[in-house]
């Protein structure tokens, strides 16, 4: 069972709204890593995680946005 509710960043792009800045996130990235992070550590242009190089494929919200 998977109770994680994941978003493509293709498609749902949510976590570059300002209202989101700052929220905390799960992000999987194309290589199949899973890191614990921030929304405004993600590179709006290139999807890519600050903190790792790698390129974000999915996230999922810790708390929902508002």
């Amino acid at each position: 069972m998977n109770d994680i509710n994941w978003r493509y960043i293709d498609q749902d792009r949510s976590l570059f709204l300002e209202e989101n800045r700052g929220l905390r996130i799960i992000v999987e990235t194309v290589n199949g890593v899973i890191w614990d992070s921030l929304t405004h550590y993600v590179d709006p242009n290139t999807w890519v995680l600050d903190t790792c190089g790698y390129k974000v494929e999915r996230y999922a919200y810790y708390t929902y946005p508002n």
